[in-house]
């Protein structure tokens, strides 16, 4: 059962990827997430497994990552700040400027330790469990982060939990690390010339 079709029509904000290269578990995962996003009446665009919510100067954007190891499946949120120079319709996940991959121990959810596990959890409990995650978490996010500040907000809130880059510091007026006095590196790299 095609769980993002079953109540009807897509619209084109609610559009299934092509299926051609997804494995099952990839369809069923994007199904889940279909299905609960347009349960919430969430404006969004679909490209591969990646969901685009626009934003008046920057997009959220959550995507499924499939391990290369497995049948194992992250999720990330992650926010891409625009200016002038950098202003894409539907930029890759890795060209965001702040990046979150969900832990179950930051949403209260011990058991989900960094991945869908498709090798050790079965399709039911994916289902209450993704399902859970979009309602509490995701969903929540994607409705109260609507401005810069509150972009700012989230990072300051999440700063041990998320990674942002010194462009992003930058734009939003936080300090960066070689400026913080409680900066301190834990590898230190050097180079023979």
């Amino acid at each position: 059962m095609n769980l993002a079709e079953d109540s009807g029509a897509p619209s084109i904000h609610t559009r299934v990827p092509s299926r051609n290269n997804m494995s099952p578990e990839t369809q069923y995962i994007l199904d889940i997430v279909n299905n609960t996003l347009k349960q919430a009446s969430l404006d969004y665009e679909i490209k591969g497994s990646t969901w685009y919510f626009e934003k008046k100067d920057f997009l959220l954007i959550l995507e499924l990552q499939r391990s290369e190891w497995g049948s194992q499946y992250y999720i990330n949120f992650d926010i891409y700040l625009r200016s002038e120079e950098k202003n894409e319709k539907y930029p890759k996940a890795h060209k965001s400027d702040i990046k979150w991959r969900i832990h179950g121990e930051q949403i209260g959810v011990p058991e989900y330790r960094q991945a869908i596990d498709f090798e050790a959890w079965d399709k039911r409990k994916i289902l209450e469990f993704l399902t859970m995650v979009l309602q509490k978490q995701i969903i929540s996010l994607i409705n109260s982060i609507n401005s810069i500040k509150d972009v700012k907000e989230f990072v300051k809130k999440n700063e041990k939990n998320i990674a942002v880059t010194v462009q992003a510091k930058k734009m939003l007026g936080l300090p960066i690390p070689p400026e913080d006095p409680n900066y301190k590196p834990t590898i230190i790299i050097e180079r023979e010339e």
